[in-house]
């Protein structure tokens, strides 16, 4: 049950920017690959299969990026020693 919150904690955790753009750049692809998929009849069976895998790698981008969250853990400050002046 504690695994369920700490998902659901990460999901809707703030995305980085550089995350959020990848999550778009993934959308976009799935969106293109979708298009092409949706009439496969006009379209060369190369570009139809190229479609496949970006709808793939597309979804898996989203769903990676939107999974990362910022981690804002704070680590504790160390005292810095000062340093010895030779007689």
């Amino acid at each position: 049950m504690e695994t369920l919150k700490e998902i659901n904690k990460g999901w809707n955790a703030p995305t980085p920017p550089l995350f959020q753009k990848i999550r778009n750049i993934g959308l976009i692809l799935v969106t293109i690959a979708g298009a092409i998929l949706a009439v496969p009849d006009i379209i060369p069976e190369l570009i139809v299969t190229a479609a496949g895998y970006a709808l793939a790698v597309g979804s898996s981008l989203s769903v990676i990026a939107q999974a990362t969250s910022e981690d804002k853990t704070t680590v504790p400050k160390t005292k810095k020693k000062e340093p010895t002046k030779p007689n």
